[in-house]
C-alpha cells in the first residue's frame, strides 16, 4: 500500500509531460528549454516537499504552470539596479564600484559589441 507522500508523487505530472504542454512551449520559446526544464524540476520538487500528505492543490497542472512561469520571469529579470548611495560612505563596497567616466563606458560598449581578446593573449596566441 502506498503512503500519502508516495501518492502525491504519483499525482504530480512528470517534467516531460509538462514540457509538452502548449503553454509550456511558449515559456520554452521565451526563456529557453534548459531554464524552463530546470525551473519545472524545482517547482515539482518544492511541491513534493510542501505537500507530503498529498494535497489536491499540488496536482493542479494550471497552478504548476503558473508557478513555473512566475519563477522564470523572476529569474529572467536583472537583479542589479541603480540605487542612491545615501550611506555617507563615498565608495561603499556593497553598492558596486565608483562610477565610470563616459569615455570608459564608451570603450566598454565598443568592445562588447563583438568578439574580443577577453581570455586570449594576443602576444602569445594562447589562452590567458
Amino acid at each position: 500500500m502506498n503512503s500519502p507522500s508516495e501518492n502525491v508523487r504519483v499525482r504530480l505530472p512528470s517534467v516531460d509531460y509538462l514540457l509538452q504542454h502548449q503553454r509550456m512551449a511558449k515559456l520554452i520559446k521565451l526563456y529557453g528549454r534548459p531554464a524552463t526544464t530546470d525551473i519545472t524540476r524545482d517547482v515539482l520538487a518544492d511541491l513534493r516537499q510542501q505537500f507530503p500528505g498529498g494535497s489536491d492543490r499540488s496536482s493542479s497542472e494550471d497552478a504548476i504552470m503558473t508557478a513555473i512561469a512566475e519563477r522564470l520571469e523572476v529569474r529572467a529579470n536583472p537583479n542589479l539596479r541603480p540605487v542612491f548611495n545615501l550611506t555617507g560612505t563615498v565608495l561603499h563596497t556593497n553598492l558596486g564600484r565608483a562610477p565610470l567616466p563616459e569615455s570608459a563606458l564608451e570603450a566598454i560598449t565598443l568592445t562588447a559589441r563583438g568578439a574580443s581578446n577577453l581570455e586570449f593573449n594576443l602576444e602569445t596566441g594562447r589562452r590567458g
